[in-house]
């Protein structure tokens, strides 16, 4: 069974990881994971490193691609670089 970490740009993204996630253990008979909280957990790595897929789910209803940067998202980098 596949493990699914899911990260969300922000709360908007965060309700479609859901939606998403529900899909995915249904079809895909795997296991997701979705993150809470808006900084890394203590166990964070642990979960990231433990996963077989990354997914990214980022918010696109604002149409100025400036009014977030995804370099200051302090989470979603540290799950990229990982």
């Amino acid at each position: 069974m596949a493990l699914i970490y899911f990260s969300s740009s922000s709360p908007i993204a965060q309700t479609y990881s859901k939606k998403i996630s529900i899909r995915c253990e249904s079809f895909l008979e795997s296991e997701c994971i979705i993150p809470e909280e808006e900084l890394p957990s203590k166990n964070f790595r642990a979960d990231v490193e433990a996963c077989d897929v990354l997914v990214v789910v980022i918010d696109s209803s604002v149409s100025d691609d400036s009014a977030y940067n995804l370099t200051d998202n302090e989470r979603m980098r540290s799950e990229i670089i990982l």
